[in-house]
């Protein structure tokens, strides 16, 4: 995906983002962005069990690591994310989910 004209792999952010401690499952996707045209980036986490995660926290340990434009614009802490058949996280229904709320704004 593209964010400010440089290409973005949402995998290496996903990965950034699991090194964080109170993570466990995260879930990066490209959304449209009305402003710029072009897209943002938009975290879906969700905390390991027992454990609470806000998204400053997924902010700033993404900022400390990562140049500007490969940090998540959104974050979403969720409670699970869906998965495919294949028990990979469904990157679609994520990006669905981003455009209907888009839609509803």
């Amino acid at each position: 995906m593209f964010v400010k004209g440089f290409n973005v792999f949402p995998r290496e952010v996903e990965e950034v983002i699991l090194t964080h401690q109170s993570v466990g499952m995260v879930g990066v996707v490209g959304a449209p962005d009305a402003h710029t045209g072009g897209e943002r980036l938009v975290a879906f986490v969700v905390p390991r069990t027992g454990e609470k995660v806000n998204a400053a926290e997924i902010y700033a340990h993404c900022a400390s690591r990562l140049v500007g434009y490969k940090c998540p614009t959104e974050v979403r802490v969720v409670a699970q994310l869906p998965v495919t058949g294949a028990q990979k996280v469904d990157r679609m229904a994520l990006r669905r989910a981003c455009v209907e709320q888009e839609l509803t704004s």
